[in-house]
């Protein structure tokens, strides 16, 4: 296949295709072991292909994780927006988030913090705090609206810090690393349910 026809091929389904090997690679193996060049043998197109949709490997990186953003904050909506209770509603979003946790986020986090340049920082962190958080709070003014915790009054405790409480449960309960030790995955429905009785029961509360 010539390289004129393989570049052609991108300006399809490319875009995705090189995004979803990019995420892969990224999520397992980390921004600093990866090349572009590796990414684009891996999706069957040349590197100018790759070039042509992305400036480089930092400029993928960050539409890789905005995509996932963007797929992660659709589901929390969707959670956010049932016609149920609070505690359903935050069931739904943590067992959404369990679902697309395939890879071990603590890695993700690891690179946004030593790999990347600080204004690729700043624009995930504002990315991650319209994707994630807005819906977080969301349910969380449910809850505390329909008296299941109580309104944010502590001290220097905010709306935000709760709603990055909440997700910091979250991603302990789907955290895939060696830590957790064989067998211990859990189910995203089992997430749900612990997130939820985790916030409104605490760590004193019954999890079984």
């Amino acid at each position: 296949m010539s390289g004129t026809h393989r570049d052609q091929e991108t300006d399809g389904d490319g875009r995705q295709k090189i995004l979803a090997v990019a995420r892969s690679l990224f999520m397992t193996r980390g921004y600093r072991a990866v090349s572009t060049r590796e990414i684009a043998e891996a999706v069957g197109v040349t590197q100018p292909a790759l070039y042509h949709h992305f400036a480089g490997k930092e400029d993928l990186y960050v539409a890789v994780l905005e995509d996932e953003l963007a797929q992660q904050s659709a589901a929390m909506w969707r959670a956010a927006r049932l016609d149920t209770s609070g505690s359903d509603q935050l069931a739904a979003l943590a067992a959404g988030i369990a679902e697309r946790a395939e890879y071990d986020l603590s890695l993700m986090f690891h690179d946004l913090r030593f790999e990347v340049s600080g204004a690729t920082r700043r624009r995930i962190g504002l990315a991650f705090r319209d994707a994630m958080m807005t819906p977080m709070a969301a349910i969380l003014e449910t809850l505390v609206e329909e008296g299941s915790i109580a309104p944010m009054a502590e001290p220097g405790f905010s709306q935000r810090d709760a709603a990055m409480f909440v997700l910091g449960v979250i991603r302990t309960l789907t955290d895939r690393g060696a830590s957790r030790g064989p067998g211990l995955d859990r189910s995203a429905k089992d997430v749900g349910e612990m997130t939820v009785r985790l916030v409104l029961n605490g760590l004193g509360g019954n999890l079984t």
